[in-house]
């Protein structure tokens, strides 16, 4: 469930992001939201640096160290190898979603500008702040590999969707929604997988 509730928050930025970039792109230019993005950056340094505790200085052997361990991390699991892989794969499949979109929708018959293909973000959080909350609570209940497997046979049937109903809104809004559902089923499975192989290596 926690897992579910941190994931929930990262990808809320992510697609939220996007509304914001869309609307402010589309009136005030592209290059003003780089200012932008610098401003929220200097604002979260000074945040960051006022709210986290004060840790001590790992030398430059511990960073070492620590580099040279993930490969042996990755050579000793081979669940760690599988779970990296499908992750990437998946998100991969997210982000050719979003990365095309833009593309598409400014195309017949939408002619849509940024604004618009920025407020698809909004479809993903027609319930709540992310399912990736709720989806969380079942991680235990249905077992990592039947999550995977779902969260597998949604991403396909995401492309489906977006693939027959390439020309309208309803067939992108709901391939949008179940992509987004799928990938969150995989993250959290393949996480919960990963952090139980060696707890003392969870911040790797």
């Amino acid at each position: 469930k926690n897992v579910g509730m941190i994931v929930s928050g990262l990808l809320t930025g992510i697609l939220a992001s996007r509304v914001v970039s869309g609307i402010i792109g589309e009136y005030l230019g592209w290059r003003f939201i780089f200012f932008v993005a610098a401003g929220m950056m200097v604002i979260c340094v000074i945040i960051i640096m006022r709210v986290l505790p004060t840790c001590r200085v790992i030398s430059k052997a511990d960073t070492v160290y620590l580099m040279k361990s993930l490969f042996s991390l990755v050579m000793e699991y081979p669940q760690l190898r599988i779970s990296s892989l499908r992750a990437g794969i998946a998100f991969g499949s997210f982000l050719a979603l979003w990365t095309s979109l833009a593309f598409k929708m400014e195309q017949a018959p939408f002619f849509a500008g940024n604004n618009i293909v920025g407020l698809f973000g909004i479809m993903r959080h027609s319930r709540s702040s992310s399912p990736a909350s709720y989806i969380g609570n079942y991680v235990q209940v249905l077992g990592v590999k039947r999550l995977n497997y779902i969260g597998c046979g949604l991403i396909f049937a995401a492309w489906f969707s977006l693939y027959s109903g390439q020309n309208s809104y309803v067939g992108i809004i709901i391939g949008i929604f179940i992509i987004d559902i799928g990938m969150q089923c995989i993250q959290l499975s393949n996480q919960t997988t990963i952090f139980s192989l060696n707890p003392k290596a969870a911040n790797r």
